[in-house]
């Protein structure tokens, strides 16, 4: 089978930071942050690994052996290969696989962008059905067959009228088929044993979001007692929005401040 891919950029800041493992969401490799979030922590001293699941982009066979074990493996074995404990941002179904990490290992903290609920997103899709058919109907296809990015406008939520239209058209160029063994759990969820979670973690989300809507992300965040950030009128992809640098920064803000209070509790 083959293996997961690791990109890593070496920090160009004069501050050394701890490392920071990124994680896409479904459709997506580590490159939908290469042109944002990447440079940013970089430039902040930061050491930055994004990760590709083996399941992405491969051929149906390879894909079909990947279920979601495989990826939370894959995610497992990224944090060793890159010392065992980095800080993680994650988006979407990788959100939602670090949470599944997150049950079983502690890290110094999480920053999760529009998670998967543990719960899955079947009663969201049922709301996009009933308010947006069209939507709907090319959330399934794109399921199915992400060469129908390439038809039409997407479905409504996936961008906003705020992304910038370069970095959208980058982002939707590199969208390839995930694992059908996968999707179906995104859609009913998983048992995660949010009550082991004790990594510092926050939640960020946007009001134009019709995939993951805030009330969606909320859910988890409720259950962990975790704080959330919500931004209004962007989309799904952060990595999109010409306002990304505002989300990069509060992220960073949420890393520093984890890992001031880390410090405090070793001093105490």
């Amino acid at each position: 089978m083959t293996d997961f891919k690791l990109h890593s950029t070496t920090a160009s800041g004069a501050h050394p930071g701890a490392p920071i493992l990124m994680v896409p969401g479904a459709f997506s490799s580590g490159r939908i942050w290469h042109d944002t979030f990447v440079p940013f922590f970089a430039e902040r001293g930061h050491d930055v690994h994004t990760l590709t699941f083996a399941g992405h982009g491969r051929p149906r066979l390879p894909r079909l052996r990947c279920g979601r074990q495989r990826y939370l493996n894959d995610l497992r074995r990224a944090a060793d290969r890159i010392g065992g404990e980095p800080l993680v941002l994650a988006h979407s179904m990788g959100g939602l696989t670090t949470l599944r990490l997150l049950a079983e290992r502690d890290l110094p903290a999480a920053a999760l962008l529009s998670p998967v609920p543990h719960t899955g997103l079947r009663s969201t899709l049922h709301q996009v059905l009933r308010t947006d058919p069209g939507s709907f109907a090319k959330f399934a296809a794109l399921g199915l067959e992400p060469g129908v990015r390439h038809l039409g406008a997407p479905p409504r939520g996936i961008y906003s009228d705020t992304v910038d239209p370069a970095l959208a058209k980058r982002v939707t160029a590199d969208l390839a088929p995930e694992s059908p063994r996968m999707l179906p759990f995104l859609l009913s969820g998983y048992p995660v044993a949010l009550e082991r979670v004790r990594t510092p973690v926050k939640f960020f989300a946007a009001t134009g979001d019709h995939v993951v809507p805030p009330d969606a992300v909320a859910e988890t965040a409720v259950a962990l007692d975790a704080p959330m950030q919500t931004y209004d009128g962007m989309s799904h992809t952060f990595q999109a929005e010409r306002a990304w640098r505002t989300v990069a920064e509060d992220v960073a803000a949420w890393f520093d401040e984890s890992e001031a209070a880390r410090r405090g509790a070793k001093a105490a």
